[in-house]
This record gives C-alpha cells, structure tokens and sequence, in this order.
C-alpha cells in the first residue's frame, strides 16, 4: 500500500465477471464488491457508488456499469476507483490499459487494487504486475475470443439467445427476439464463496410496455424522458427500445424503428397545446436532475480549463447546453 492513500475520503467501487467460470473460481461480483468494500472500511474511506457489470468481456469497453461508473467519476469526483485488479477495468492490452490510467489521472482519481493488497494502480509493484498480465493478455485474451465466438455461433445455429437480456421491450417486438431475451421473471441465482457465504444474484425482469400505451402518452405532450419516469426506466433504456436498438450480439432483430413517429407525433402535440398536469410531477423530477447533471457538467469544466485542458470548454458546452434536449418544458 502506498503513502498516497488518503484517510476519510470517497471511492467508487467497479467489478465485472465475463464468463460464469469466473464466478465459480471466486472472483465473482460478490467476492470483488466484498474485497473492495473491505479495503474501503479498513481505510475509512466513503463508498460513494459501485458498479457491476456481469457477463460482459474486459475485452470491450462497451459496458453499461463501466460507463456509468465513469458518470459518476465525473460527477461525484471521488478520491479512488477501487476494483479488485486491472483485468476488471479492461483486457483489450497495455495500451487500453494505459489510456484508463491516463483518463483517471487527469480526472484526479486514484485507482486502488483491493485484490492485490490495496496497491495503488501508480505503484512500482502495480506497473510490474499490470505490464505482465497486459502482455498475458496479448498472447491469450485472442485464443479465448475465438473459443467464445465458436460458442457463440453454434448456439445460435442452435436456435438459443446469446445476449444480455433486455431492460425494456414492447410486447410487440417479443416475436421479432431470439428467445431468451426478455426475462418474464426476476432470474435469481445463488453461489457459495470459497468461504462458504452463500452469494445471491438478482436479474431483474425486462418491463414490458404495449406501442399503443406508448404512443397514447405521446400524444398527450409526454416525451421520452417523461415516459421513462413513469415507468420506472432510463432514458437512454427506453430510447434504444423506441429506436428499435436490440443491442443483440449476433442475433438478427428486426425490431421496427418507432423514433421518426414519436418525434412527429409529439411535435403535433406541443403545436396543438395539448397539456396533461398528470405528467407534470414526472416533467419536474427529470429537469431537477438535468439541471444538476448541467451544473455539475459546467463546473467540472471550469475546474479542467483552469488546469489548461482545452478539451474541457467544448466538453461543457455539448453536455451542458444539449442538457435540455428532448424534455418537455
């Protein structure tokens, strides 16, 4: 552990598991959450936020908790990203890995390997580690992709879903999925620990919405943003199922592209006055949180211009200005 670490400050907590080996071996998300959390107590640090993403390679960094894990860098700046060690953050080589630690630097945020003894990701010993299994990756990272795409393909030759399963869908587009992808149920899993504690793991069920239920609220004013606090959504969920984006790995979704119709369509609404005060506590919740998403936006901006980032005014620009893009005043 190095003299940087610092007492009674924050962190944001990130792990991540591609294959259910993984997780049978004990590195799985429970196991890493519990390592990290450990490491925080001990160092009287504030867990601030903790992301996971199960079932997603390190061989990408398209993951939806390690986007949001770096939101929440931006927005909440802790002092540390605590994960269990490098391969959790990327397996894509020593390059990728490097240009993390270069983002991070910038962002003033220190990373932790609670899994190696809480070294500091800037440690001699880190670097020696990371440089090791970054050239192991190199070499067997490739030999293990192309023994998962030939998994892959013969499920799908099989007939048998291969992707995540979907946070939201229309009832209307189930026909059009591979089955598997929507979840019915909440998906609940238990494993033991190499400790013996038995670790439980809750999926959600995808929510499920009729186009017609959908397009009704469109034409009474209420926008994307509106619908999806309604119905308990992200935006970006509901966006993607409107925009008929399966997000399926190799499966052929030809899910119909609904975002022409609902621009038109709430257009006419707004022209026609049409005003529901049903939608107005939801319109009130989702510009609190833009305006804050903006303030945060603008203020990290200025904190980077001072450090003579010149990428930081634009950045505050696109996020802050674009902020009230598709809410409904």
């Amino acid at each position: 552990m190095t003299d940087s670490i610092r007492k009674g400050r924050t962190a944001v907590i990130y792990a991540r598991v591609s294959t259910k080996g993984q997780a049978d071996t004990g590195t799985s998300i429970e196991t890493q959450l519990k390592v990290c959390r450990k490491w925080c107590e001990h160092e009287g640090v504030e867990v601030i936020g903790e992301f996971h993403d199960d079932g997603v390679s390190g061989t990408t960094t398209d993951r939806d908790a390690f986007s949001s894990m770096f939101g929440a860098i931006i927005s909440k700046k802790p002092f540390y990203l605590v994960v269990y060690d490098s391969d959790r953050l990327t397996r894509e080589g020593p390059g990728e890995l490097e240009n993390l630690k270069a983002i991070l630097e910038k962002l003033r945020v220190e990373t932790i390997y609670a899994g190696m003894g809480g070294l500091s990701a800037n440690s001699t010993a880190a670097k020696v580690m990371d440089t090791y299994k970054s050239a192991s990756d190199s070499l067997f990272v490739p030999l293990q992709k192309k023994k998962s795409q030939e998994s892959v393909d013969r499920l799908i030759t099989e007939g048998k879903h291969v992707s995540r399963s979907a946070g939201f869908v229309f009832e209307e587009d189930i026909p059009l999925m591979p089955k598997g992808r929507v979840l019915l149920e909440d998906r609940v899993r238990e494993k033991k620990d190499p400790d013996g504690t038995v670790v439980r793991t809750v999926t959600k069920a995808t929510v499920i919405a009729s186009e017609k239920d959908f397009f009704a609220l469109v034409d009474r004013g209420a926008s994307i943003e509106v619908i999806a606090e309604m119905w308990g959504l992200g935006r970006h969920c509901l966006t993607e199922a409107v925009k008929g984006k399966s997000r399926c790995v190799r499966e052929k979704c030809p899910i119909p592209d609904r975002y022409p119709e609902y621009v038109r369509r709430l257009k006419a609404a707004k022209e026609s006055g049409v005003y529901d005060p049903v939608f107005e506590p939801y319109r009130k919740t989702v510009r609190a949180r833009a305006s804050k998403e903006r303030a945060q936006c603008r203020a990290k901006a200025t904190e980077r211009r001072a450090d003579g980032n010149k990428g930081s005014e634009s950045l505050g620009k696109a996020v802050g200005d674009d902020g009230k893009k598709g809410v409904v005043q």
